[in-house]
């Protein structure tokens, strides 16, 4: 290949990189986005939304909104949250499980006291005359409730087989007023216990009474020192949120 054939392709690249910018600089969008995908309960969530106009755009014309979708609603069930005409003052909608709405600079928003009821899609819309532009993210409100606790209990019963009493361990992980709907994980001297988390939304407010139940035999059982450890951890958090633990230690003579 030639010098001359590489700087025209270099040439022609530069020109489609600088028409893309500058076919960019025409459209309406949105500049600034921050939803957080993450917050604590009771905690305020602010929600940003910036744009920018195209040239030929007029700013008389601007309408933003805020929807929010609740979580596990289907995309189409949007809730309008705020509302900026511009020429006019913003206005927000509360619903039932919303705390206030404080309204701050830019179209930025702010869920006060933040309850996992609100958990969800948030979208911010910005239109004008000629077009718009939108932007979502997810929000999941995170409450460690009570944290998991364990129960031990002792089982005793006859084996018919062996004619000899076995004894067992029946470990109880609980937790309640969690969110979101939490994973338990059992472990005893290091070793995981295969489990099942039942989960129950008792006032349904998502906040969610969980609980994992597991018998384990003497084999799992040291003479002496034994711990049992219960881990709680959350599916919808990439792992980004650090697990509760609970550790119960009892011995055997």
């Amino acid at each position: 290949m030639s010098i001359r054939t590489i700087k025209s392709k270099a040439l022609l690249r530069a020109c489609f990189l600088l028409l893309c910018f500058i076919a960019g600089t025409w459209e309406l969008s949105i500049t600034k986005f921050e939803v957080p995908p993450l917050i604590e309960l009771g905690k305020d969530a602010d929600l940003s939304c910036q744009y920018e106009l195209a040239d030929d755009d007029d700013e008389s014309s601007v309408v933003v909104k805020w929807f929010w979708t609740p979580a596990l609603s289907p995309s189409y069930d949007k809730i309008l949250i705020y509302q900026r005409i511009s020429g006019r003052a913003p206005m927000t909608f509360r619903r039932r499980i919303f705390g206030p709405i404080d309204i701050k600079e830019n179209d930025t928003i702010s869920l006060m006291s933040i309850h996992p009821l609100s958990s969800g899609v948030y979208e911010c819309g910005v239109s004008s005359y000629k077009e718009d532009a939108r932007k979502n993210e997810t929000l999941t409100v995170i409450s460690g409730g009570t944290g998991p606790v364990i129960k031990l209990n002792e089982i005793i019963e006859d084996s018919t087989e062996t004619k000899k009493k076995n004894e067992l361990l029946k470990i109880e992980c609980s937790a309640e007023d969690v969110a979101p709907p939490p994973n338990l994980g059992v472990s005893i001297n290091g070793h995981n216990v295969k489990t099942v988390t039942f989960i129950e939304d008792v006032n349904h407010d998502a906040l969610y009474k969980a609980t994992a139940n597991v018998i384990v035999s003497g084999d799992h059982i040291l003479n002496g020192d034994n711990e049992v450890k219960c881990e709680m951890s959350f599916f919808q958090t990439n792992d980004t949120v650090l697990p509760w633990v609970a550790i119960t230690k009892f011995v055997v003579i």
